[in-house]
């Protein structure tokens, strides 16, 4: 209680993340994100009170509005998508706060996004907006992942490492960027470690539950359907009812919850759209389904469980021809094929492809990656199966999850889907993995004298190396494309700097320096830091 008391430790937590991110919120080039010139009109147009726009001279897929003409601005044309293009051969030109009309694709996106970065537009100074965006739209991925890392403070010295690892490159770099899949992501880290971490029983109301639900479900028009993921996973692996976690919450509160899963159906019927998008808006009325389903399952009678795993099976075909049913064209197998197909791309952009999927992170940071989550699941199998098993099962299903979004839009090219898209799923299989039930004779057995804890405790230094390795790696990649593409030089010293506010060596060492300290801060123990503050 005296940690948690103290200022300091929150402080310095909060220091460490808010470094990591303003690190890539200077790295990144301006439109430097996926789609970011696009979210950066949609946010300055919600703002003044825009949000149908006027159709487009010969796209039917765009509105237009009038934004300030630096929104959006430089074109990144030149070398999106090319990753042997530095990014120096952008022109700033347009950085003025004159009205002109620029286009978006982003129109119909749940507006709740936008607004804090839609308010850097008003900003005098138009070299400063892209940043100032990019800042405030950090706020609230900042404020979820500092919450969700206090959390777990409390756990197994394992899982606090485990948290590191699933903020992968793509997540930190999403975070740092206008786009929704900032907060979405955080979210689902939030929504993870309530689930998983549970509060103190004296304590009747969990503060980071209901942000976690409600930054998952509105902040991207699938956020019901990983929300419902998130939960229905943690609560089948660790035989928890959906309900229990409202039980200990004050009544009036509880219809918090419900308010915030009708607004994503409200969005949708608002926006105009239909098909799959509306189905998915209706996603988490599947808790109260697979709460009525575990409160008759008997743990003990095996009878019992196949029927229930059957059953969602039953639910999982049912969503796939559902999905056929509604998406356009109908059914086509070599689309589904080539969706498939990709599938090993999606999980490599779950560690990062960053920017316009043109800035992998070295294959070095991708190797340590799986081997820091083979780790945790190879000791989970040891000392806890059913963890195990459940986090595989989920990993499955959030592939075909992945399959069943991307043929439901309608799209034929097979790269629709992006692996960061379904990061506010994934950021939780680490601590997931890293979660223990208890400890079994057989996991004691095979773990000799060592405790299944214990054995998790021990490996929490070598995850938490991993994921710092992972962090940094990323990160100087990233700068290294964007200064001289990826054929280019390793000498950070000869990166074109293309107009960056702070030169790349000086980002790296911060980042280096920041990402350590939050290491250091994170696996210490709460006895550690009563000791020493």
């Amino acid at each position: 209680m005296q940690a948690m008391s103290n200022p300091l430790p929150v402080i310095r937590l909060g220091a460490c993340v808010a470094a990591i991110i303003v690190c890539f919120v200077l790295g990144t080039p301006r439109s430097g994100g996926p789609d970011e010139p696009s979210h950066m009109v949609a946010s300055a147009a919600l703002v003044r009170g825009e949000r149908v726009g006027a159709p487009h001279d010969t796209d039917p897929a765009l509105r237009v509005f009038r934004v300030p003409e630096m929104v959006g601005n430089p074109n990144p044309g030149c070398w999106a998508l090319q990753p042997e293009v530095a990014v120096g051969c952008a022109t700033f030109t347009g950085d003025s706060t004159v009205l002109v009309t620029s286009p978006t694709t982003s129109a119909n996106y749940p507006p709740w996004t936008y607004v804090l970065p839609g308010l850097a537009s008003f900003v005098p100074m138009p070299t400063a907006y892209a940043y100032l965006a990019r800042l405030l739209m950090a706020t609230v991925p900042l404020c979820l992942v500092v919450s969700a890392l206090l959390r777990v403070r409390s756990s197994n010295r394992g899982a606090r490492a485990a948290v590191l690892l699933g903020l992968t490159p793509i997540a930190w770099f999403s975070m740092s960027i206008v786009n929704p899949s900032a907060v979405a992501i955080a979210g689902g880290l939030a929504l993870w470690t309530a689930l998983v971490v549970p509060i103190e029983p004296e304590r009747r109301f969990d503060a980071l539950l209901l942000a976690g639900w409600t930054a998952t479900l509105v902040a991207r028009r699938d956020g019901p359907i990983w929300a419902l993921l998130i939960v229905s996973t943690a609560c089948l692996t660790l035989s928890i009812r959906p309900w229990s976690f409202l039980r200990r919450n004050p009544t009036p509160l509880n219809w918090l919850f419900l308010g915030v899963a009708i607004v994503p159906i409200a969005t949708t019927f608002v926006t105009g759209l239909t098909g799959v998008n509306l189905i998915i808006s209706f996603a988490p009325i599947g808790l109260v389904l697979l709460d009525r389903a575990m409160s008759h399952r008997a743990t003990t009678d095996r009878t019992s469980q196949r029927r229930q795993l059957w059953g969602w099976i039953l639910v999982g075909a049912l969503a796939v021809l559902a999905a056929i049913r509604v998406s356009p064209g109908g059914f086509s197998p070599s689309v589904w094929l080539l969706v498939a197909g990709n599938s090993g791309d999606h999980l490599r952009q779950l560690v990062g492809v960053l920017g316009w999927l043109d800035t992998p992170v070295p294959d070095l940071a991708l190797f340590l990656f799986w081997i820091g989550l083979g780790a945790l699941a190879a000791l989970a199998f040891l000392d806890d199966s059913m963890i195990a098993l459940g986090a595989t099962v989920a990993v499955a299903a959030m592939v075909v999850t992945a399959w069943i979004l991307e043929v439901g839009q309608g799209a034929t090219y097979g790269q629709y889907w992006q692996g960061r898209y379904s990061m506010p799923f994934f950021v939780g299989i680490p601590l997931l993995l890293a979660t223990r039930r208890g400890i079994s004779r057989r996991s004691s057995e095979r773990l000799s004298n060592v405790t299944g804890t214990d054995a998790l405790s021990r490996l929490a230094l070598p995850i938490g190396v991993i994921a710092w390795l992972v962090m940094n790696i990323g990160f100087i990649g990233a700068l290294h494309r964007w200064g001289v593409g990826v054929g280019g030089t390793w000498a950070p010293q000869q990166w074109n700097t293309w107009g960056a506010p702070l030169h790349p060596v000086l980002l790296i060492v911060v980042h280096i320096a920041a990402s350590a300290g939050l290491l250091r801060i994170v696996l210490r123990s709460t006895s550690e830091q009563i000791a020493t503050e």
